[in-house]
C-alpha cells in the first residue's frame, strides 16, 4: 500500500482455523464435583438429624420419599447425559464415529442435529418442574390437613383441641418441608440443566464444524 510516496508493508491475512471445543471435557468433572458436594451436604443433614426430622414430618408416609426418589433418578440421569456428551466430544476429536445415528443429508442438517441432541434433554428439562410440582402438592396436602383439623367440633373440649393442634402443626410441617425439599432439588436440577445445555450446544457446534456444515 502506497501513501504519499511511502510504501507501507503489506498486511498479511491469517486464516482463522477453528479448533474443536475441548472445554466440554471439563464440564462433566465439574458437574460431578458439584453433585458430590451436594451429597456431602445431604449426608451432613443426616448426621445432625435434620434429614430424619424432614422425613418424620411427612404424615402421608410417601410424599417425601417420592420427592427424594425423583431427585435421585434425575441427578443420576443428568450425570449420565453429561458423561455421554463428554464421551461424544472425545470421539469427535479423535475422528471416531458417534454413538447415535444422525442423518445429515437432509434439507436442514443443522435442524436435524439440534433436534436429535436436544431430544436427550427432554427428561432432564422436566425434572425441575416435576420436583417443584411435588413440593407444591405436599404443600396443598399439608394445608388440607390443617383445614380438616380446624373443625368446629373441638370447641369446649380441651383434649380434642390439643389433638387438633397437633394435627395442625403436622400439616404445617408437611407443607413447609415438602416445599423446601422440592425447591431445593429443583434448583439443583436447574443448575445441572444449564451445564447440560452448554455441553449440547458445544457438541452441536463442534459436529457442524467437523462436517463443514455452515448452513
Amino acid at each position: 500500500m502506497k501513501i504519499w510516496g511511502y510504501r507501507f508493508p503489506s498486511v498479511r491475512r491469517f486464516k482463522m482455523v477453528k479448533k474443536p471445543v475441548k472445554r466440554i471435557h471439563k464440564d462433566f468433572p465439574l458437574l460431578l464435583a458439584f453433585n458430590i458436594l451436594g451429597g456431602i451436604l445431604i449426608f451432613y443433614c443426616y448426621m445432625i438429624g435434620y434429614l430424619h426430622t424432614i422425613i418424620a414430618a411427612d404424615t402421608t408416609g410417601f410424599m417425601m420419599y417420592m420427592i427424594f426418589g425423583v431427585a435421585t433418578i434425575s441427578i443420576l440421569l443428568g450425570l449420565h447425559r453429561s458423561y455421554f456428551f463428554m464421551n461424544q466430544m472425545k470421539r469427535l476429536n479423535k475422528d471416531q464415529p458417534l454413538h447415535f445415528p444422525i442423518k445429515l443429508d437432509s434439507v436442514d442438517p443443522r435442524g436435524v442435529l439440534e433436534l436429535r441432541i436436544s431430544s436427550l434433554l427432554n427428561y432432564p428439562q422436566v425434572c425441575p418442574k416435576l420436583l417443584t410440582g411435588l413440593g407444591l402438592l405436599g404443600t396443598v396436602g399439608g394445608i388440607l390437613i390443617m383445614m380438616k383439623s380446624m373443625g368446629g367440633g373441638v370447641i369446649g373440649d380441651a383434649t380434642a383441641a390439643k389433638g387438633a393442634m397437633s394435627h395442625i402443626l403436622a400439616g404445617f410441617a408437611l407443607a413447609l418441608y415438602t416445599t423446601l425439599v422440592g425447591l431445593f432439588f429443583s434448583l439443583w436440577m436447574q443448575y445441572m440443566n444449564s451445564v447440560l445445555h452448554t455441553q449440547s450446544d458445544r457438541l452441536i457446534a463442534s459436529i457442524l464444524h467437523k462436517m463443514d456444515i455452515t448452513k
